[in-house]
């Protein structure tokens, strides 16, 4: 049992290596997706939605959402999820949740 806990350890150790690797290595991965708060803004402005009426829709602060549109904070996955259904389209996350997709999809 030990010796399967370890090897699954050293598993997770050397993906989180290798993927940390290729992102430092691989800068058109970073360059080529927009950050989260750019990407709601982008979707939000498609939709023609000012930043009050937006953040009405998806019950926030108007200065929540103005923090997670210029990256100042970043949505929990529950606020996420209600903005991508009203705004109708895939934010794209680069981290713990993500990345879901390539690219936005309208």
């Amino acid at each position: 049992m030990e010796k399967l806990i370890f090897v699954t350890v050293m598993c997770f150790f050397l993906l989180s290596f290798v993927m940390h690797k290729e992102r430092v290595y691989k800068t058109e991965f970073e360059t080529s997706i927009p950050s989260v708060g750019k990407q709601i803004a982008e979707a939000r402005i498609q939709r023609g939605y000012t930043q009050a009426e937006f953040s009405t829709k998806i019950q926030v602060n108007l200065r929540t959402l103005q923090n997670i549109e210029h990256d100042k904070a970043v949505p929990v996955y529950g606020l996420l999820s209600k903005i991508q259904k009203v705004l109708d389209c895939k934010i794209v996350i680069d981290g713990p949740i993500g990345p879901a997709d390539l690219a936005m999809k309208h």
